[in-house]
């Protein structure tokens, strides 16, 4: 009952608020470089190697032909600049098709005006790391040649290389060969380049060119930034450009951590080799042996088998090995795997076990401020005097000491207390937000309601129609208080009502009043209508018969509007003593369940007359 009571109370005195929210989530997607034909690297070394991606990309720019040198032959010395540069293999070259496709999808047209600032430019919107560009005039019968590779992220010049000839404009090719392996570190002039095609062969007899005959590497790996050692002698970190070589054979290692890579290479006249050096990394076995055996062997986390046992394929480096066995302490140690043979042994300390209970559970445990969960929990420990902690949010710390021994078996029992009070506290009427310190805690019921140790400012919200409920309790640890809150009606209310109950009062008496009027209209006009009639039966001509005949008809139709004014004053009387509301007693003042019985009578009463009155009677109820 007190429930739909409760009910009651919040339909009539509650109001409610809604309010909606939007959010636009705007998405941007970015389009990066392919990198098809790319070999795939490390995570963590993803940012280093796409620069390295970009840094091996070039493109070579039309070479710029002088006075004397044929302008038709710009395309097939530019193309031949280009297969000797893939040749080689230093770079990857960009073929002059797709440059030019790249170029014009990006609305940029070359020029022979393209200045050194353009041709960076026109490397960035390309993609690549550097250009190449370069430049053939003729002073009478001597062809000058240049090239140079130019950064196009900072714009410097690499490096270059000039040569020059007496030959003919077909020979130029030849040239542009010299300049292609001068711009990539092989030292050969066009001399030599000529007496090494010219000088005949000789068994037994290495020619001059032969014994200055260099040649270049170009090392890479995977992962990048190995060290290099050239037959023994440490040259760098990869990827790695050897130029000026000997021709002849080399012994390439490469090792980064615990990777290693070999290779044995033969370096070529006149021209560049791209090596790539698989890497692997470095196994070894490890032999693991306890006391006693049959124990269970963890390698990292992971378990292996039970000892004694030889683990093969261990990656060289750092390493925990773990051995457990019931009844024992698990151990562990750390090892380096350093050699293709290790060894290891490890005794295991049979132990006791401790038993950790709390109330309440889901409490962490500390074992010599080592946390090992929350309870209940079954630890192992080797034999010994240990101190155990336990926390749980809210609640006092508990700590305890146990004196173990081997095998024993021991219990820690732990009443946590809270540091906080329990309330239990109701209402009337129910429903009511509770506030503890000025923070709720729920609405009336509350059962076991947890607030802050010491004293506490308890208060019941009201509402429209109920005054707030204040009260005061103190509280200690795990104690639980009571309180029953009973909320007055506030003045206003109470004045509201009262004046309700006044007006509906003064409705009903004015009805019955009414009423009283329409019976003296009924009988007044019945006793008139009943003269009529008589005077109708006692004519004996025919008009007067007709006139009191109607006569006699409306002033019967006349009483039948008193009979409706004694309706409506009935009815009007009726209605506002049943709306009428009754005046509730102050709650503190009389029984709680009878005058929240009272209150549902006149939120009815009040609801009814609120239903059938217009408020512009002065009927209707506003909270």
């Amino acid at each position: 009952m007190r429930h739909h009571n409760s009910s009651a109370n919040h339909m009539f005195c509650v109001k409610y608020n809604i309010q909606k929210s939007l959010i636009v989530v705007f998405l941007f997607i970015f389009c990066l470089f392919p990198t098809s034909n790319l070999t795939a690297q490390p995570q963590k070394e993803a940012k280093e190697n796409e620069v390295h991606r970009v840094q091996n990309y070039i493109a070579v720019m039309d070479l710029n032909l002088g006075k004397g040198v044929n302008p038709e032959l710009r395309i097939l010395l530019t193309n031949g600049l280009m297969d000797e540069l893939v040749g080689i293999g230093r770079y990857t070259v960009i073929d002059r098709a797709n440059r030019n496709k790249i170029l014009k999808e990006q609305g940029f047209q070359l020029s022979d005006a393209c200045d050194d600032e353009c041709r960076v430019q026109v490397g960035r919107l390309l993609g690549v790391g550097k250009i190449v560009t370069g430049s053939i005039t003729k002073i009478e019968n001597t062809y000058f040649g240049m090239v140079q590779l130019i950064n196009v992220e900072t714009g410097k010049i690499e490096s270059s290389a000039k040569e020059q000839c007496e030959c003919s404009p077909i020979e130029l090719l030849k040239l542009i060969r010299v300049l292609a392996g001068k711009l990539m570190g092989l030292p050969m002039a066009f001399a030599q380049y000529e007496q090494k095609r010219n000088t005949p062969y000789m068994p037994g007899k290495p020619t001059p060119s032969e014994v200055e005959n260099k040649g270049g590497l170009y090392i890479k790996t995977d992962p990048i930034g190995a060290e290099v050692t050239l037959n023994e002698q440490r040259v760098g970190e990869t990827p790695l450009t050897l130029a000026n070589l000997t021709t002849g054979n080399y012994r390439i290692e490469v090792r980064k951590g615990d990777y290693f890579g070999r290779m044995d290479v033969d370096v070529v006249a006149d021209q560049f080799s791209t090596i790539s050096i698989p890497m692997e990394l470095l196994k070894a076995s490890l032999t693991v042996i306890t006391e006693p055996p049959e124990a269970q062997i963890f390698l990292d986390g992971q378990e292996v088998g039970r000892s004694p046992i030889t683990l093969t394929g261990v990656a060289v480096g750092e390493h925990r090995i773990e051995a457990q066995k019931q009844g024992y302490v698990k151990t562990g140690e750390d090892v380096s795997v350093a050699k293709n043979e290790e060894m290891i042994t490890i005794s295991l300390v049979k132990g006791g076990l401790i038993k950790i209970n709390s109330d309440p559970n889901d409490a962490q445990v500390e074992i010599e401020g080592k946390n090992i969960g929350s309870t209940p929990k079954e630890y192992l420990v080797p034999p010994g005097n240990y101190r155990v902690g336990i926390t749980k949010t809210d609640y006092q710390s508990f700590e305890s000491r146990v004196q173990i021994n081997a095998g024993e078996e021991k219990t820690v029992q732990a009443t946590l207390v809270p540091n906080f009070g329990f309330l239990n506290i109701s209402s009337n009427p129910s429903r009511m937000n509770v506030l503890v310190n000025g923070k709720s805690i729920g609405k009336t019921p509350i059962k076991k309601g947890k607030i802050p140790l010491g004293k506490n400012k308890i208060e019941v919200q009201g509402n429209n129609c109920f005054s707030t409920f204040t009260d005061d309790i103190e509280t200690g640890p795990g104690e639980e208080k009571k309180l029953e809150a009973v909320l007055n009606y506030k003045p206003e209310y109470l004045s509201l009502v009262k004046s309700k109950h006044k007006t509906a009062n003064v409705v009903s008496v004015s009805g019955l009043g009414l009423a009283a009027v329409g019976s003296g209209l009924t009988v007044f006009f019945q006793l008139w209508s009943d003269s009529a009639y008589d005077n109708y039966k006692k004519s004996e001509v025919q008009s007067d018969i007709n006139r009191y005949r109607d006569d006699s008809n409306f002033r019967q139709n006349l009483s039948y509007v008193g009979l409706g004014v004694i309706g409506a004053g009935l009815v009007t009387a009726a209605i506002s003593f049943l709306a009428r509301p009754e005046i509730p007693k102050n709650i503190r003042q009389g029984s709680p369940t009878n005058d929240n019985q009272q209150f549902s009578n006149s939120v009815f009463q009040s609801n009814f007359q609120a239903f059938i009155f217009p408020s512009g009677l002065g009927m209707e109820l506003k909270f």
